[in-house]
Protein backbone atom coordinates (compact mmCIF):
# COMPACT_ATOMS: atom_id res chain seq x y z
CA UNK A 1 0.00 0.00 0.00
CA UNK A 2 2.96 2.36 0.32
CA UNK A 3 2.98 2.95 -3.45
CA UNK A 4 -0.62 4.15 -3.28
CA UNK A 5 0.21 6.43 -0.36
CA UNK A 6 3.25 7.83 -2.20
CA UNK A 7 1.10 8.52 -5.25
CA UNK A 8 -1.55 10.33 -3.19
CA UNK A 9 1.06 12.46 -1.44
CA UNK A 10 2.75 13.31 -4.75
CA UNK A 11 -0.60 14.22 -6.34
CA UNK A 12 -1.47 16.35 -3.33
CA UNK A 13 1.83 18.21 -3.57
CA UNK A 14 1.40 18.71 -7.31
CA UNK A 15 -2.01 20.24 -6.58
CA UNK A 16 -0.15 23.38 -5.46
CA UNK A 17 0.91 23.80 -9.09
CA UNK A 18 -2.59 25.14 -9.72
CA UNK A 19 -1.92 27.98 -7.27
CA UNK A 20 1.41 28.74 -8.92
CA UNK A 21 -0.38 28.88 -12.26
CA UNK A 22 -3.00 31.29 -10.93
CA UNK A 23 -0.28 33.61 -9.60
CA UNK A 24 1.49 33.45 -12.95
CA UNK A 25 -1.72 34.30 -14.81
CA UNK A 26 -2.34 37.31 -12.58
CA UNK A 27 1.25 38.49 -13.07
CA UNK A 28 0.88 38.09 -16.85
CA UNK A 29 -2.17 40.34 -16.79
CA UNK A 30 -0.25 42.97 -14.83
CA UNK A 31 2.65 42.69 -17.29
CA UNK A 32 0.30 42.97 -20.28
CA UNK A 33 -1.34 46.10 -18.89
CA UNK A 34 2.07 47.71 -18.41
CA UNK A 35 3.27 46.53 -21.83
CA UNK A 36 6.59 47.85 -22.95
CA UNK A 37 10.17 47.31 -22.01
CA UNK A 38 12.38 44.30 -22.07
CA UNK A 39 11.65 43.28 -18.47
CA UNK A 40 7.94 43.08 -19.16
CA UNK A 41 8.70 40.99 -22.26
CA UNK A 42 10.86 38.68 -20.13
CA UNK A 43 8.02 38.40 -17.62
CA UNK A 44 5.56 37.41 -20.35
CA UNK A 45 8.02 34.93 -21.86
CA UNK A 46 8.53 33.34 -18.43
CA UNK A 47 4.74 33.14 -18.11
CA UNK A 48 4.60 31.06 -21.30
CA UNK A 49 7.24 28.70 -19.91
CA UNK A 50 5.44 28.50 -16.55
CA UNK A 51 2.16 27.74 -18.34
CA UNK A 52 3.79 24.84 -20.18
CA UNK A 53 5.05 23.39 -16.91
CA UNK A 54 1.64 24.01 -15.32
CA UNK A 55 0.01 21.79 -17.94
CA UNK A 56 2.61 19.06 -17.38
CA UNK A 57 2.18 19.25 -13.59
CA UNK A 58 -1.61 19.06 -13.93
CA UNK A 59 -1.30 15.96 -16.11
CA UNK A 60 1.07 14.34 -13.63
CA UNK A 61 -1.25 15.21 -10.73
CA UNK A 62 -4.09 13.43 -12.48
CA UNK A 63 -1.93 10.42 -13.34
CA UNK A 64 -0.70 10.08 -9.77
CA UNK A 65 -4.30 10.10 -8.51
CA UNK A 66 -5.01 7.24 -10.92
CA UNK A 67 -1.85 5.38 -9.90
CA UNK A 68 -2.85 5.71 -6.25
CA UNK A 69 -6.02 3.77 -7.02
CA UNK A 70 -3.99 1.00 -8.70
CA UNK A 71 -0.67 0.84 -6.82
CA UNK A 72 0.17 -2.76 -7.73
CA UNK A 73 0.12 -2.66 -11.52
CA UNK A 74 -1.10 0.82 -12.50
CA UNK A 75 2.38 1.97 -13.51
CA UNK A 76 2.73 -0.93 -15.95
CA UNK A 77 -0.70 -0.21 -17.40
CA UNK A 78 0.16 3.49 -17.71
CA UNK A 79 3.43 2.76 -19.49
CA UNK A 80 1.68 0.37 -21.92
CA UNK A 81 -0.98 3.00 -22.62
CA UNK A 82 1.60 5.72 -23.27
CA UNK A 83 3.41 3.44 -25.72
CA UNK A 84 0.09 2.53 -27.38
CA UNK A 85 -0.77 6.22 -27.74
CA UNK A 86 2.73 6.82 -29.14
CA UNK A 87 3.49 9.39 -26.45
CA UNK A 88 6.68 7.48 -25.57
CA UNK A 89 8.75 5.17 -27.76
CA UNK A 90 9.22 2.41 -25.21
CA UNK A 91 8.17 1.77 -21.65
CA UNK A 92 10.91 2.43 -19.11
CA UNK A 93 10.99 0.44 -15.94
CA UNK A 94 10.81 3.12 -13.24
CA UNK A 95 10.02 2.84 -9.58
CA UNK A 96 7.25 4.91 -8.06
CA UNK A 97 9.95 6.87 -6.28
CA UNK A 98 11.58 7.73 -9.63
CA UNK A 99 8.22 8.75 -11.03
CA UNK A 100 7.54 10.99 -8.02
CA UNK A 101 10.95 12.62 -8.30
CA UNK A 102 10.34 13.31 -11.99
CA UNK A 103 6.96 14.88 -11.30
CA UNK A 104 8.36 17.01 -8.50
CA UNK A 105 11.19 18.12 -10.81
CA UNK A 106 8.52 19.46 -13.20
CA UNK A 107 6.85 21.26 -10.28
CA UNK A 108 10.19 22.85 -9.33
CA UNK A 109 10.66 23.99 -12.93
CA UNK A 110 7.20 25.55 -12.84
CA UNK A 111 8.09 27.35 -9.59
CA UNK A 112 11.42 28.53 -11.06
CA UNK A 113 9.69 29.94 -14.14
CA UNK A 114 7.22 31.75 -11.87
CA UNK A 115 10.13 33.16 -9.86
CA UNK A 116 11.75 34.54 -13.02
CA UNK A 117 8.41 35.94 -14.15
CA UNK A 118 7.74 37.72 -10.85
CA UNK A 119 11.31 39.02 -10.55
CA UNK A 120 11.19 40.51 -14.04
CA UNK A 121 7.77 42.02 -13.39
CA UNK A 122 8.87 43.51 -10.06
CA UNK A 123 12.01 44.97 -11.65
CA UNK A 124 9.93 46.47 -14.46
CA UNK A 125 7.54 48.05 -11.97
CA UNK A 126 10.39 49.47 -9.88
CA UNK A 127 12.07 50.92 -12.98
CA UNK A 128 8.79 52.45 -14.13
CA UNK A 129 8.26 54.09 -10.72
CA UNK A 130 11.87 55.30 -10.47
CA UNK A 131 11.91 56.67 -14.03
CA UNK A 132 8.54 58.24 -13.48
Amino acid sequence: MRAGFDCEVTAGFLESGRTLSNVANAAAIVAAVGAGGILLAVSLAAWLVESWFAVRVAIDRSLFRTLAAHPADGADWLDALLVDWKLVKAAKSRSMSDRSRGALRLWRMQAAALTVQLAALAAAIVLRVVNG
